[in-house]
């Protein structure tokens, strides 16, 4: 077997294991508190479907693509540890905000809060390690000028890689560390402007129409359930997750290169975000003005000591829709990997020619 194959199968093989030990800690600690056998078990069955598995296989493949090339291995690493110190760090301050409850098991807090933390620094160390591997490998010069004109130019269709050919010759010839360094950024702008052509901006608006319609009829169909309030507890706001990863999928099929998903990715993101914070802060202004409660959870604006503008402007302040954003982020750039690994399995089996650059 492949190294890359092997480490692939070694990272999903853990990430499984430890998050169903983990998943089973919390199980057997909610059910040693007096919870509910067959719910405590629901609840189990449902968070290896919805995390474990797909966790595990993601990161199995992303290992396999990064390992099977040495180039780059290194920055993916340290991006990794350095995402899981963040995140770790991030966490140390999250007890000031979110105590223990006086009645809750100190074991199950404990839990609970150990398979947040493996489960989102995974996730993030992922994308991150994705994201330093292929600059690594494609920012390749002699000094910084060089490295960023050529992962500036890399990817680009056929009828730019030509132009990108001509800016790296033309660097090479100039020796003034000065003059270079103004050539490559002056070239790097203006092929981030260039990108791989339409299609990201296109795809990228078409989600954020569609979230901001999501977001639209989560608000309204939650503003009518009194008993059951809150945008974010909504489960159509799942919706807005599989329309970012459709989008971004299709980028990397279509652009055929990681580059292509990741521009759709970033743009996707941005577009869902301003769209969604175009419909939200209405929203949250109406929710306020009708019933006085707030949009993120359905509680009164008065008890948590908020007004009108307070109100408006938690979808842009509050710490809960800064980490949802963030994580529709990091999962807009796994979408781009996974499309990247579709695309190289595609070649690798001759079913799709190499991408015209």
């Amino acid at each position: 077997m492949k190294p890359g194959r092997s480490a692939g199968w070694l990272t999903g093989i853990v990430v499984f294991a430890s998050m169903t030990a983990l998943t089973g800690a919390v199980l057997v600690s909610r059910t040693a508190a007096g919870a509910d056998d067959e719910i405590a078990g629901g609840q189990f069955a449902l968070s290896l479907a919805v995390r474990v598995v797909p966790l595990a296989l993601a990161s199995g493949l992303l290992v396999a693509g990064i390992s099977a090339s040495r180039q780059g291995c290194r920055a993916a690493g340290i991006a990794a540890i350095l995402s899981f110190v963040a995140i770790g760090l991030w966490m140390a301050g999250q007890p000031s905000r979110s105590p223990r409850a006086p009645g809750e098991d100190p074991i199950e807090y404990g839990f609970e809060l150990l398979a947040t933390f493996a489960t989102t620094g995974t996730t993030v160390a992922l994308a991150a390690a994705v994201v330093a591997w292929w600059i690594a490998r494609h920012a390749l010069g002699r000094d910084g000028a060089e490295r960023v004109l050529a992962l500036e130019t890399t990817d680009l269709p056929r009828a730019q890689s030509e132009w990108g050919a001509a800016m790296r010759a033309e660097l090479a010839s100039i020796d003034d560390p000065g003059l270079r360094g103004r050539f490559a950024r002056s070239a790097a702008m203006a092929a981030l402007r260039r990108g791989t052509g339409p299609r990201p901006v296109v795809l990228a608006a078409l989600a954020g129409v569609g979230a901001g319609v999501v977001v639209f009829c989560a608000a309204r169909i939650s503003f009518d359930r009194p008993r059951d309030r809150g945008i974010v507890s909504e489960p159509i706001m799942g919706v807005v997750v599989l329309i970012l990863v459709a989008s971004v999928i299709t980028g990397t099929l279509m652009g055929r290169s990681f580059r292509a998903g990741l521009e759709t990715a970033v743009l996707a993101w941005l577009f869902s975000y301003v769209c969604t914070l175009a419909v939200e802060i209405p929203q949250a202004h109406a929710w306020y003005q009708e019933s006085g409660i707030l949009l993120l959870d359905g509680e009164g604006a008065a008890n948590n000591g908020v007004d009108a503008l307070g109100a408006a402007l938690q979808p842009v302040t509050h710490s809960a829709y800064i980490l949802l954003s963030l994580s529709l982020l990091v999962i807009a750039v796994l979408a781009a990997a996974f499309g990247a690994v579709v695309l190289r399995v595609a070649r690798q089996h001759g079913r799709l020619r190499p991408a015209e650059t």
